[in-house]
């Protein structure tokens, strides 16, 4: 097995070393063009906004914004080893080497410092519901990309010459400044790593506890609750896996240890696939916030970012309800026809007998007449004293306290 050491020019390049290449250029061109492409689509959206009128951006998309920023950064710097392909050799001391090397330790760093600030932000929003004004949120975007910029650029004041230099299978911070590595790169990953597996952790388990404690007083917010607590679980894993291989094998090497290309071009792969990750996991568990409607608000919640998972279908002139395993009840009915409701009040009476009041009858709220239609009956014993319906705990106690709401499901 041939090892990845000497921080010099290699020419021509080794087999191993090309499929390895070939691997992570594929990998940093899908990320570079997917990362790419949703930071034009945020970004078009922020525009059209603005133009309607809403001053500011919410701060998911903001974040989210910076976060494939420092995605497509990293994926531009894998992509330069397109250019190692075509000349058939890495060559230190050259201005592309340098500049592979800074993109990709600013673009590494910048994608655990956003991934870090988006699992801290999501923390406090839905354990604590605080979020940040706006000037401090400005200043934090900031002070993250200028922090990022910083420990990429200092080594490079210290060792203007040959800070950047061939490592591997690509150009980053030379072998010989090893505690560079560390506190320029190393630290910032692992404190990414572990504070995002330690937040998610415990957001998981306090949203799934509010979930079956009935924390949530709406149908919609439990229902976010929950489809955020089976999203959550999927971020750290994602950027653990992504990036923990790469740290693993640079932290061999610091303990004297050899890596092979081969592990390298694992490593090399799983970074360079942060960016498409990072896209496909966002669209999918945020869709809500990325191709929803205009978020009109710069502090709207969380939970209201995540997509819901088994949506019920709402049916015309059916009321929603939801499966027994469902934690909820409906809340919401569609106007229904006078006559709808009169033929429900003759059945009603009809039921209970001449010269008799059905109980049914006499809790009924009055039906609210809006143009053509009115809203259907509701049983006041039901009712909450906002006028909200009261929570079904389980579906059985639906069907036995209901009675009328499921007469008009089965309608």
């Amino acid at each position: 097995m041939q090892h990845a050491g000497s921080a010099g020019t290699q020419t021509p390049l080794p087999d191993d070393v090309r499929t390895g290449l070939v691997a992570v250029c594929v990998a940093a061109i899908v990320s570079a063009v997917s990362g790419t492409g949703l930071l034009a689509y945020l970004s078009y959206r922020v525009i059209t906004w603005k133009h309607r009128g809403y001053a500011r951006i919410n701060q998911y998309v903001a974040l989210l914004l910076n976060l494939m920023l420092a995605d497509v950064q990293q994926a531009i710097g894998f992509s330069i080893s397109t250019q190692w392909l075509r000349e058939d050799g890495i060559f230190a001391l050259t201005p592309t080497c340098w500049a592979q090397g800074w993109i990709l330790n600013a673009g590494d760093a910048g994608i655990a410092l956003f991934t870090l600030a988006l699992a801290v932000h999501l923390f406090a929003d839905v354990v604590f519901d605080k979020r940040l004004p706006y000037a401090p949120f400005l200043f934090m975007i900031v002070f993250l990309w200028a922090f990022d910029y910083f420990i990429s650029t200092i080594g490079v004041v210290i060792h203007p010459r040959d800070f950047y230099m061939r490592a591997g299978l690509w150009c980053w911070i030379n072998e010989k400044y090893l505690m560079d590595r560390l506190w320029f790169h190393y630290i910032w990953l692992i404190l990414a790593q572990a504070t995002v597996v330690i937040l998610y952790t415990l957001m998981f388990a306090i949203l799934w506890r509010r979930v079956r404690s009935f924390f949530y007083s709406t149908p919609d917010t439990r229902m976010r609750a929950e489809s955020a607590a089976r999203s959550i679980v999927m971020y750290p894993i994602a950027y653990v896996a992504c990036t923990l291989p790469a740290v693993i094998a640079r932290l061999k090497i610091m303990a004297g240890g050899t890596v092979g290309y081969a592990e390298l071009t694992v490593a090399g792969f799983l970074l360079a696939s942060n960016g498409w990750i990072d896209v496909l996991l966002y669209t999918i568990s945020r869709r809500t916030l990325i191709f929803g409607p205009a978020v009109t608000s710069e502090q709207v919640g969380g939970l209201d970012t995540f997509t819901i998972w088994n949506q019920p279908e709402i049916l015309p002139g059916k009321m929603e309800l939801f499966s027994p395993s469902r934690v909820s009840t409906a809340e919401t009915e569609l106007p229904r026809t006078t006559s709808d409701i009169e033929q429900q009040l003759a059945q009603i009476e009809a039921h209970a007998g001449p010269g008799k009041q059905s109980s049914s009858a006499a809790s009924v709220v009055p039906a609210q007449e809006d143009g053509d239609s009115i809203s259907p009956v509701i049983p006041a014993s039901i009712l909450s004293d906002d006028g909200r319906l009261k929570p079904c705990r389980t579906f059985a106690e639906f069907e036995r306290t209901c009675p009328t709401l499921q007469k008009l499901e089965e309608e």
